[in-house]
Formats: structure tokens, sequence, C-alpha cells
């Protein structure tokens, strides 16, 4: 089984990544902390503040782009970073977490790479004897 969370796949435009899990809820909260880990140093962030974190799908795939969205969406609008994750729930039209970190702060959060978007570009939920995985695109 794997243990690592995830591991970066070479593409020329994009930033690539596969994401792994034992289970859906692991794969989301690890596909949450892969796009913080590439946006930022998050050895830096401190899970002084809890946010919840909701969104919807058509299915999981959906709900897990619309999830990292809106994870996005936080960094990029209300200055939010975080590094632990908890799924708390997650049914095929949708997914509630608990993300804890803080506010940015240029001072102290080094920026990695600026993500622009995270596409639907293949995204496929597989499921294997160790677990589940995913590729995910995000527009840089």
């Amino acid at each position: 089984m794997k243990t690592m969370k995830y591991e970066e796949i070479e593409h020329t435009a994009d930033l690539r990544l596969k994401v792994y899990g034992r289970d859906e809820r692991e794969l989301f909260a690890n596909a949450a902390f892969a796009l913080f880990d590439k946006i930022v140093d998050l050895s830096a962030v401190e899970a002084r503040e809890t946010d919840i974190v909701e969104a919807s799908g058509a299915d999981l795939e959906e709900t897990l782009v619309g999830f990292l969205g809106e994870l996005l969406y936080r960094f990029e609008g209300e200055s939010r970073i975080y590094r632990e994750f908890e799924i708390v729930e997650l049914v095929p039209g949708g997914v509630k977490a608990v993300c804890n970190g803080e506010s940015f702060d240029e001072a102290r959060h080094e920026v990695k790479a600026e993500i622009k978007a995270v596409t639907y570009h293949d995204v496929a939920i597989e499921r294997g004897p160790s677990g589940v995985s995913v590729v995910i695109t995000f527009d840089v």
C-alpha cells in the first residue's frame, strides 16, 4: 500500500498530481493537503484556526474538483491557508471538511506556486486493492 499522500506527474504546461488514499475520505484530505503543499511551504503554516469547508457535485469526481476549487478560492479570496484536513461527511453529492490553518502572512509564508484553477481534465477516482487514487490537473 502506498503511504505517500501524492506525487507529481510530469506535464508540459499544467501541474498534475496523483493523489492516494486508503478510502475516499483520505483521498479528499490528501488532495487538499497536496493543493496547499504545492502553493506554500506548509512547514511554516500553523493549525491555529478552524474553518468548515463544504462543496457539492453530481458525483465524487465533481465534488472533489468543487472542494479543491473552494479551497483555492479561500486562499485567493480570503487569504486562508490550511495544513490539516478532516473529512467529516462525504456522500456522492457533497463533502464537508474541517480545515485547520491560519491567515496567509507574506512575512512568514513562502509562496511556491501560483495555481489558477482546478480542472476537470481526466479526473477519475480509481479503486484498487491498496485503496483509491486520482489524477488531478491544476492550471498554473
